[in-house]
């Protein structure tokens, strides 16, 4: 998935489920109300790569009202057989979006729950692990934390900028294991 202008939709700005997905090169922003979850990118699969996007630059990641939904920039989560996450490459992309008094804010910028998590988002099958977040921006926000793994093992965080005002940058939960945050990145 090359090369779009995503603005428009109603609850994912792009959904994508399947092994060796790259998604690279796309703007997503003007995403429309929903119940429940509204994320810029929802994806499950092994080998993903999202790559040199843009979500909420161009305008905000959400368009209107906020009504119920919990807004992400990139969500995953493993309630079924077969949605897993390893091996993800999230590199080169970057996240934007209003401070928290604005009801548009981003909740996180990126959220994955393995298939341990008991927030709502485990209870599948399959491992989640060997994720890769680099080189990404993660601006002008108040996030509640700007990276989420819950249950995302053997993981890789290096030369990310983070600016803002946000709760925390990385939440890695007691159910992560072998994730590791390099000096690289800038605060």
């Amino acid at each position: 998935v090359q090369n779009f202008v995503v603005t428009g939709g109603a609850r994912d700005g792009i959904s994508v489920r399947g092994k060796n997905v790259t998604v690279q090169n796309c703007s997503i922003y003007g995403i429309t109300e929903s119940t429940g979850d509204l994320n810029g990118i929802t994806f499950f699969g092994d080998d993903f790569k999202m790559l040199y996007n843009e979500i909420g630059v161009d305008g905000l990641l959400l368009s209107g009202s906020r009504g119920s939904a919990h807004v992400d920039a990139v969500q995953t989560w493993n309630n079924d057989p077969g949605e897993q996450s390893a091996r993800v490459q999230i590199i080169g992309n970057k996240i934007v979006g209003p401070a928290s008094s604005n009801q548009a804010y981003i909740s996180q910028g990126v959220m994955a729950q393995g298939k341990g998590a008991t927030d709502g988002g485990g209870g599948g099958t399959g491992e989640s692990f060997g994720w890769l977040i680099c080189d990404n921006e993660f601006a002008h926000s108040s996030f509640n934390q700007i990276i989420k793994l819950d249950d995302v093992n053997d993981s890789d965080i290096a030369r990310n900028i983070f600016s803002g005002a946000s709760g925390r940058v990385v939440h890695d939960t007691s159910l992560s294991e072998g994730n590791t945050f390099w000096s690289s990145n800038q605060i």
